[in-house]
């Protein structure tokens, strides 16, 4: 039971599919909307202060929700009554260049470039967005940390404040144990990230 593997969550038969970001942002627009009619009233959940967070590809996703919220281009998938007071991406890809390859996206960048810079992070950023915390290793093989400098340095650009924080040796998903030394570091930022924009 050594092993990462025994960890892992297996995901059901019935949900699995080959399913695109398109896809995939719509069922969080859902979620959001569920949250609103649903949700808030059965958890007591705040929606004047809703936060945003996944890690790799769910880094990903937080980004495209977090930054897309008001975009034009995502109209009418979202609840129009949250209010995102920050976004915590772990380890987030800046742009989905590589996707069309994938299967992510259809097409690709040079077929249908408006598609794809709707998913691409780093030109959904403006001056509306909320505050962003990043958690990223400099030591990550899968998404490299000029990532998250990408984003951090857009962000800067148009005024919205970023924390991108950079943990030296760490690879991807070093967080994962918060009994870690990186864990308790980023366990401590994130807390005082949502006091302070709470």
């Amino acid at each position: 039971m050594g092993s990462l593997g025994a960890l892992a969550i297996i995901t059901p038969e019935n949900v699995i599919g080959n399913y695109t970001f398109i896809d995939m942002v719509k069922q969080i627009g859902i979620f959001t909307k569920l949250l609103e009619s649903n949700y808030s009233a059965e958890y007591n959940a705040n929606l004047e202060s809703v936060y945003i967070m996944g890690g790799s590809a769910g880094g990903h996703l937080t980004c495209v929700t977090g930054f897309g919220y008001n975009e034009n281009y995502f109209n009418g998938i979202f609840s129009e009554n949250i209010n995102i007071k920050g976004i915590i991406p772990l380890y987030p890809p800046s742009n989905v260049s590589w996707a069309g390859a994938s299967g992510f996206l259809p097409g690709s960048p040079e077929t249908d470039p408006e598609l794809f810079d709707a998913y691409s992070p780093t030109t959904l950023i403006d001056s509306n967005d909320p505050p962003v915390l990043i958690f990223q290793g400099t030591a990550d093989k899968l998404v490299d940390f000029s990532n998250s400098i990408e984003i951090e340095s857009t962000c800067d650009n148009v005024g919205v404040t970023c924390c991108n924080l950079l943990f030296p040796l760490a690879g991807h998903a070093s967080d994962i144990f918060f009994s870690t030394n990186f864990g308790q570091v980023w366990l401590y930022y994130l807390e005082r990230f949502l006091y302070l924009t709470q």
